[in-house]
């Protein structure tokens, strides 16, 4: 499943209709996969279909607010509403009865590639788990993990806390302020004064000068660590002299692909 998705409250999975983009994903097999595996409710034999995905349990309201999916708009009216019992992970965390909606049309558009949890404000998913005794508290934390390199390091996701040992540094607690003043719809403004590029020979680089401040919107569930303003990605092509290939429609969907100059 996508995680995160804190713009649904509700959790959406997609079944033998995948709704993948045929400019980009061009087969069923390849649609299958970016989904993580498609829901076959035909070979469940608790799978229960209503009329509608408020009348099986789900939140009466998604978090359509600026910035999110421009599909979740019609996502309550037009899935399929249906309850089944899952199993996240086989970690004694069984549920009976959760609400899902099952998409009827494409939704989303390249970031939420998979399944959606529904990690909203009003997450039936979390409510769920909560009500059932399962977690201590509706609160969720991700940790993306480390990939491409020699060390890397599988990412995980812990419901109802966090996991102390991805946690470095002071911490730091705000509230979230959802308000149309601050413009970031998860609630996560954050303040970036510096970056800093680490060069392979050991020296450093600053991507941003001492006068420049970036107002950023955390969004935990997307696959970008950071998109940039071009001043910023211009810079950091100028200081490691690799040459601009375009975009990437695989997992970290839109990312920009790089190669060293001249090769």
């Amino acid at each position: 499943m996508q995680v995160g998705n804190r713009e649904l409250n509700n959790t959406v999975v997609y079944d033998g209709r995948g709704y993948c983009d045929k400019t980009v994903i061009w087969n069923d097999l390849i649609c299958e996969v970016r989904r993580g595996g498609l829901y076959q409710s035909d070979s469940s034999t608790t799978f229960v279909r209503h009329s509608d995905l408020v009348d099986a349990g789900g939140a009466s309201i998604e978090a359509q607010l600026s910035g999110s999916e421009l599909g979740i708009g019609e996502l309550m009216s037009s899935s399929v509403g249906a309850d089944d019992n899952f199993a996240l992970n086989q970690q004694n965390l069984d549920i009976a009865n959760m609400p899902v909606g099952i998409p009827r049309f494409a939704w989303d558009h390249g970031y939420s590639l998979m399944h959606g949890m529904g990690m909203g404000r009003n997450s039936t998913l979390l409510s769920s788990l909560h009500s059932a005794g399962k977690i201590g508290s509706k609160v969720w934390s991700i940790f993306w993990g480390r990939m491409w390199v020699d060390d890397a390091i599988d990412g995980s996701l812990v419901l109802g806390g966090y996991d102390s040992d991805k946690v470095i540094g002071n911490n730091f607690t705000a509230p979230l302020d959802y308000s149309d003043k601050t413009g970031c719809w998860t609630g996560m403004k954050a303040q970036i004064t510096g970056i800093t590029l680490n060069n392979r020979n050991g020296t450093n680089a600053q991507l941003l000068d001492s006068s420049t401040v970036i107002s950023a919107c955390i969004v935990p569930q997307r696959q970008l660590a950071l998109e940039a303003p071009q001043s910023l990605i211009q810079r950091f092509e100028a200081l490691t002299n690799m040459k601009n290939e375009g975009r990437s429609f695989g997992v970290h969907w839109s990312a920009y692909l790089y190669s060293a100059a001249g090769v």
